[in-house]
């Protein structure tokens, strides 16, 4: 059953225990899996809230979370809220500078951590209340819950939760390096959720497998919320390694698999690289089945069929039970798209960003398209604004999902938000059916000397579509002379498909120069890569996976 006519986290927890024992949050820990059903959730969550209350922490009050991501950190997160405190949701990746300064604007009154964090935090903020997030020292989360337990017997403390109240501060720095303070309220949170999920058309028997840091909304939103609006299971993978990702992958029989694209990547390119492995008859064997699979989508909405040799391949590979993937934070290689839907398994990739909550666009799984960001969800309005001759212009967001501004930053606001339309900075344009695309971001367009506009993006999928390219960074470099920019490309080769000697760089960049030039060949002088620039190591990146461009760009 969905839970669809809320507005707040408040009204949302109090829904829970209509689910009953079946389970909701799970993580593998000392060989078992450790389980948190609907009703122990809701408990939980309102155990949380009246132990905040009797420390007199209280509506209004911020609550930092710095933890990666486990079955405690969205049973405190709900009870915070559910007195109508903030949520600080902390990337634990963050250095302690970070992580101080974080806190410090923020203006946090207590921080729940695990045992690795508290002599950072203590450290910085001797006088801080400081809980514990694994069970380790003082006040920890089992202790927590029983105390407020006890303290609601007593009697619960009443508050007024309105749609309208915040419910996180997410402090993002992304691409940019410049941190701001996205401020969302529930409704927000709750109405992108209830929408999204229209689109998702989620069944209350599927079961996600969690690997996204939960402090990031698309995590929080798709991966947490998404599942506990519909009445569906979540499961916390213990890393991203092949081997642990798989067993847990097919020890719980997940149906649902969210990610960053680069995540799809691996795991297709793994699936290819052991089909070259295989005997010529089992190659050829599979080939067909795939190569069936593939007609059998396109004649299916791109909805993916599943025969004999893909569901082989699936039950080999450890991902038969897998029914839909879902990319987002950065776009989804077209070639693995198709590839993963040709073997069988439905994925879609959606749009979105913290400011909007952070889904706007989803393509749906009954009738996806190849390479496009797909639909608005419902209720919400997109469009491109101040479109070019080829219909390609900034794309904006107004309704429900968009955010109530930056924290303590107006100018910055007022420039984002205008007239009630969000504005994205990323450029694209629609389709005649309403279907969505991006082409990359207004801030990294480059512009040529003859007038040309250049988006890094397209360069840079070209070039890691090949084999021997493991990343690439596209950006312009200003000639004064031509007065305009000239295409530059930073690549990290794929040093393990490149046939030279280690020590030999030269013959790594003769390799990858020809690469270059088989591209340049096949493009408009325009987007023609001018300079190439080899790397030893990967790019620096997000924790979403994504190259920190800050760093890296250089106007020469």
């Amino acid at each position: 059953m969905k839970i669809n006519n809320v507005k707040t986290f408040r009204e949302l927890v109090d829904r829970l225990k209509e689910r009953g024992d079946k389970p909701v949050l799970m993580e593998r820990r000392g060989g078992d899996f450790q389980k948190v059903t609907y009703t122990e959730l809701h408990r939980n969550a309102k155990a949380i809230s009246e132990y905040l209350h009797r420390l007199v922490i209280n509506k209004g009050d911020r609550i930092a979370i710095l933890s990666p991501s486990r079955l405690e950190w969205g049973q405190i997160y709900l009870g915070a809220v559910y007195g109508g405190r903030t949520v600080i949701p902390l990337d634990p990746q963050l250095n302690e500078e970070e992580i101080g300064n974080l806190i410090r604007i923020s203006e946090a009154k207590v921080v729940f951590t695990t045992e690795k964090f508290i002599p950072l935090i203590k450290k910085q903020f001797p006088n801080m209340p400081v809980f514990t997030i694994d069970d380790s020292g003082e006040t920890k989360f089992s202790d927590i819950v029983v105390r407020g337990i006890n303290f609601l017997k007593e009697g619960e403390t009443q508050v007024e939760v309105t749609p309208d109240d915040i419910a996180s501060i997410i402090f993002t720095s992304g691409t940019t390096g410049i941190s701001k303070g996205v401020v969302l309220s529930h409704y927000n949170f709750i109405s992108d959720a209830i929408l999204a999920e229209e689109l998702l058309n989620l069944q209350e028997e599927d079961i996600f497998l969690s690997v996204l840091p939960i402090h990031h909304t698309f995590e929080f939103t798709a991966d947490f919320l998404d599942p506990i609006v519909r009445g569906c299971s979540i499961v916390y993978a213990r890393s991203l390694k092949s081997k642990e990702l798989l067993e847990d992958l097919r020890d719980t029989k997940a149906t649902m698999l969210l990610g960053v694209p680069l995540l799809f990547e691996k795991l297709y390119t793994g699936i290819v690289k052991k089909l070259k492995k295989e005997n010529v008859l089992k190659r050829m064997l599979i080939n067909y089945g795939i190569k069936k699979g593939n007609r059998d989508a396109h004649r299916n909405n791109n909805v993916p069929v599943r025969n004999f040799v893909t569901n082989m391949l699936l039950e080999k590979a450890g991902l038969a039970s897998l029914r839909v993937m879902i990319a987002g934070g950065a776009a989804l290689r077209p070639d693995v798209e198709e590839g993963i839907r040709a073997m069988g398994i439905g994925i879609v990739q959606g749009y979105g960003l913290s400011e909007a909550s952070p889904i706007v666009t989803i393509n749906p799984p009954d009738r996806p398209k190849v390479g496009s960001i797909g639909l608005p969800i419902p209720k919400i309005e997109v469009k491109i604004f101040e479109p070019d001759r080829d219909g390609v212009g900034e794309i904006i967001v107004r309704g429900s999902i968009v955010m109530k501004g930056y924290y303590r930053n107006i100018e910055e606001t007022r420039k984002t938000i205008v007239d009630g339309w969000l504005h994205t900075g990323d450029m694209g344009y629609k389709d005649n059916d309403g279907y969505f695309y991006i082409t990359g971001r207004k801030k990294s367009l480059i512009v040529t000397s003859g007038g040309k506009n250049v988006f890094p993006e397209e360069i840079e999928y070209k070039l890691v579509s090949h084999d021997l390219i493991s990343e690439a960074l596209v950006y312009g470099v200003y000639n004064e002379e031509k007065k305009g920019e000239e295409i530059k490309a930073v690549i990290y080769p794929e040093y393990e498909n490149i046939d030279c000697l280690e020590e030999n760089i030269d013959c790594y960049k003769n390799k990858i120069k020809e690469v270059v030039k088989e591209i340049n060949d096949k493009s408009p002088d325009y987007k023609r890569i001018s300079s190439v620039e080899i790397r030893r190591d990967e790019f620096i990146k997000t924790t979403t996976r994504k190259i920190k461009r800050y760093m890296y760009e250089k106007k020469e």
